[in-house]
């Protein structure tokens, strides 16, 4: 099943060059951290690892449509304690420009995610995620535009109880006004349990921003 999802992503990406296309930009990038890393949000410190990442991305593009496939694989290993993780992960991403004012787009996602030691009552913590989206960006005017995405994301844990599903919806709205540009966003995520062995607790999440930039250029 997890072959098929990959080679299904794979096939919605492959390259046709027909008039209008692009040739496909290909970046491949590699990263590692090591030490001890520094939580953003309350300057604590993260137990001493080591992270391997390797990433493939390959995007084309025509005038009406654009195609993304990024392909991701990663380790990390904590030296002094359990905790050992591993993951592979497939995202594939299409946009396309229905009109000049429209724009539609989706994403569909896999990610494979194993742990080297098991949890505290001795149950798998590994899982399978998968995770699609829609999107639409409109122009009202010049200036202004207003966004929408709704997505949803399951985990099919090893372990029946871990498994859950995750619903997302946001809306924003953009407009210049002069040599300023005002924004608003809000977001709203519901979290419950998937199948009838899912213990996870129903949680619901709401945000809400609005943004004001002074842009003379």
């Amino acid at each position: 099943m997890k072959k098929g999802v990959i080679f299904a992503l794979l096939a919605m990406s492959l390259p046709c060059w027909p008039d209008g296309w692009d040739l496909p930009v290909t970046t491949l990038r590699y990263e590692v951290d090591q030490g001890q890393i520094e939580d953003p949000d309350d300057e604590t410190l993260e137990p001493s690892s080591m992270r391997h990442t390797v990433t493939l991305h390959v995007k084309e593009a025509s005038d009406l449509l654009s195609l993304g496939l990024t392909l991701r694989a990663a380790a990390k290993d904590y030296y002094e304690q359990r905790g050992d993780w591993s993951y592979w992960q497939a995202e594939h991403e299409g946009a396309f420009h229905v009109t000049d004012a429209l724009k539609l787009g989706y994403t569909l996602g896999v990610k494979d995610m194993s742990w080297a030691d098991p949890s505290g009552d001795g149950s798998s913590k590994d899982a399978l995620y998968v995770n699609a989206a829609a999107t639409a960006d409109l122009a009202l005017v010049r200036g202004t535009s207003v966004d929408a995405m709704i997505g949803d994301r399951f985990t099919i844990a090893v372990d029946p109880t871990g498994s859950q599903q995750a619903f997302v919806v946001s809306a924003g709205l953009s407009s210049r006004l002069g040599d300023w540009r005002v924004g608003a966003r809000c977001r709203a995520r519901l979290r419950f349990p998937l199948g009838t062995e899912g213990d996870t607790s129903v949680v619901s999440l709401a945000t809400a921003a609005i943004s004001l930039q002074w842009d003379p250029n």
